[in-house]
């Protein structure tokens, strides 16, 4: 009888050290958010990988591609996660770069007055850095010639 619950107290040991462990660790994760959050290239880093993970605001649902919804369903959670631990850290910053990359969407340079902007000829070939003696790659193997 000793013996178990001499195992028992070294496993309530081991589990308030590993408890500790993962508390030490959460905070570093918050600090790291809120160090991200500080900075213009944290934020955009930041909002990235929420796009990147269809963390809110898109369906992970593929139709009958069953492998692809789950792959999605697994991506999006692993960004919700991380929305919601950069809630938690700061509902405030969190809410205000959401604001920052909406405005940055809608105009994507800060410096650019939309006004006076060069009209754009989307009808034209482009030009620059194509030459016209451009040397175009020859088909390998059995690889059919899209390029003639």
């Amino acid at each position: 009888m000793t013996i178990f619950s001499d195992n028992v107290a070294e496993e309530r040991k081991a589990q308030k050290k590993k408890t500790g462990l993962n508390k030490y660790r959460e905070g570093l994760r918050k600090q790291a958010i809120g160090d991200l959050y500080k900075t213009e290239a944290g934020r955009t880093f930041l909002w990235s990988l929420l796009e990147k993970t269809a963390a809110y605001g898109q369906t992970p649902f593929q139709g009958e591609n069953t492998h692809l919804t789950s792959f999605n369903c697994g991506q999006q959670a692993v960004g919700q996660s991380l929305m919601a631990e950069m809630i938690e850290v700061s509902p405030v910053l969190f809410t205000e770069m959401m604001k920052e990359m909406t405005l940055e969407r809608s105009n994507p340079n800060p410096n650019l007055n939309i006004d006076t902007a060069p009209e754009f000829d989307f009808g034209r070939e482009p030009t620059a850095g194509v030459r016209s003696d451009s040397v175009k790659p020859e088909p390998v193997g059995d690889e059919p010639a899209f390029y003639s």
